[in-house]
């Protein structure tokens, strides 16, 4: 890991000094060089191996429970599954979420830019206005709200256990199966 972000290519600074355009490039760099000098990730890993799956853990006491989540590969969005299998495989583990909103989001920046007609930074944020997709993550689209600029409004899925596994139950076009209620005895 420490590899990889001392090998990131850095954007120009932004154009504003205020978070409008997203988290400002000092923010970034100093978060990067915390993670890449200061973080002891092998401490966190050994915490997070510590703890039990949730449906393991839990066994029979987590059927039926209901929870949110900003992705699984269940949802009904054209390739999530097949992205979860190729990420599976070539990260060796069960992908989290990031890993597939990275991927909606360079989808997002490859159609901004192909709209654009170029990388100028301008262009690009006009362009991201008009890309309106459908992600392995879900859809993709940016707005302006509330003062901040260029927002993807992406939706969280309920899901549940059903015989010991996540299925989504909502939203309905994302949906994997129905909810299951009330509980049975």
């Amino acid at each position: 890991m420490r590899r990889r972000i001392s090998a990131t290519k850095w954007p120009e600074r932004e154009t504003v000094t205020d978070a409008t355009q997203g988290v400002q490039l000092a923010t970034m760099r100093e978060l990067a060089r915390y993670w890449q000098t200061d973080y002891d990730w092998r401490k966190v890993e050994a915490r997070l191996n510590a703890l039990p799956q949730f449906i393991t853990g839990a066994r029979d006491a987590a059927e039926y429970v209901f929870s949110a989540a900003p992705w699984r590969p269940e949802a009904k969005f054209p390739g999530a599954q097949d992205l979860y299998r190729r990420l599976t495989k070539t990260l060796g583990a069960e992908p989290s979420h990031h890993a597939a909103k990275s991927y909606g989001g360079l989808l997002a920046v490859a159609e901004a830019i192909q709209r654009a007609g170029s990388t100028d930074r301008e262009a690009i944020r006009k362009a991201l206005h008009e890309v309106k997709l459908m992600t392995a993550f879900g859809p993709v689209s940016f707005e302006s709200k509330n003062g901040f600029q260029n927002q993807n409004p992406a939706p969280s899925l309920i899901i549940q256990v059903q015989k010991a596994k996540f299925v989504v139950v909502w939203p309905k076009d994302a949906a994997s199966g129905a909810p299951l209620h009330p509980t049975p005895p």
